[in-house]
């Protein structure tokens, strides 16, 4: 399901009621008019977009493939997503009306995200440690990092100035949020993490400003036993 609050999380709403399949991966357009989303309702996940008011729900596509993570451009005019059309995840982008979709980065690229300046595609790969980018207009891919931890592809997020991201590796006692700084590649680490962040989701996102950063987290995780008399 997708929801919408405003920013002190009061007056939520719901705006999708898809009565079942797995919804999520919400994103706003830039000019907070419209999320894109993606679901599930035949079975492979498409996308789909609506006003962010309510209202009714437009696919943008309808491949066998699936389609997932979308992500605006910062002028509005493009949708990023991750596909497996070609047999491996790949970025493509397609304009904000849907229709015909371009590659953007191939070889398991996952999760892109463009940069505030909208000069760069950054992406992860499912499953890989790295966070990479590419120029929008097109070009050869750069290494920006290769310390996110694998499992945590989706906890990175950009801010104008700086590229934050999750480091948990137990065995070398490494456990924070990182931050390497756009112009100078330095990095610092932000803050300790307590916790471990939640694996295989995106759950990250900072403020333009760099005032405040939000995670998610996983705080617990169990399982209940039943006995039940008499089974046969």
């Amino acid at each position: 399901m997708v929801w919408v609050a405003r920013g002190d999380g009061s007056e939520a709403r719901r705006l999708t009621r898809m009565n079942g399949p797995i919804t999520g991966s919400a994103r706003w357009s830039p000019d907070g008019q419209r999320i894109v989303f993606e679901s599930r309702p035949a079975g492979n996940a498409d996308l789909f977009v609506m006003e962010a008011r309510g209202g009714a729900m437009r696919p943008l596509t309808s491949e066998r493939s699936n389609e997932v993570l979308p992500s605006y451009s910062r002028d509005g005019r493009w949708i990023y997503f991750s596909t497996d059309r070609a047999g491996v995840w790949e970025v493509w982008r397609m304009g904000v009306e849907g229709g015909e979709a371009v590659r953007v980065a191939g070889a398991g690229a996952f999760a892109a995200m463009e940069s505030v300046d909208g000069k760069w595609v950054y992406y992860t790969r499912q499953g890989g440690g790295r966070i990479w980018r590419v120029p929008v207009a097109g070009g050869a891919e750069e290494l920006m990092t290769d310390e996110l931890t694998g499992r945590l592809w989706g906890q990175w997020a950009l801010s104008g100035k700086g590229l934050f991201y999750a480091v948990f590796d137990m065995a070398r006692g490494r456990r924070a949020i990182r931050r390497l700084d756009l112009a100078t590649r330095a990095v610092t680490d932000v803050m300790e993490l307590k916790k471990l962040p939640v694996q295989y989701d995106s759950g990250m996102s900072v403020a333009a400003d760099e005032s405040w950063l939000a995670w998610s987290q996983l705080d617990t995780a169990g399982s209940i036993v039943y006995v039940v008399d008499g089974f046969r």
